[in-house]
């Protein structure tokens, strides 16, 4: 994950099965609704380490790394 990404949560495919907020819970809060929020977007090489590999690891794919324009 580079500085020039952020993350995206499809809340239509999300599950809420936390294996995102297992590995990375600064970044990512499985609410209520068993929906994903992101909490804050990674802003150091730790935590974009971290979300990528959530994002990786999502069961459902329900996280997509984007652009910023």
């Amino acid at each position: 994950m580079s500085p020039d990404e952020h993350i995206v949560v499809d809340e239509l495919v999300c599950e809420g099965a936390a294996v995102c907020e297992m590995l990375a819970p600064t970044i990512f809060q499985v609410g209520d609704d068993d929906v994903v929020s992101v909490r804050r977007q990674p802003d150091d090489d730790v935590t974009r380490a971290e979300a990528a590999e959530a994002v990786d690891r999502c069961p459902k794919q329900a996280l997509r790394l984007m652009q910023v324009v």
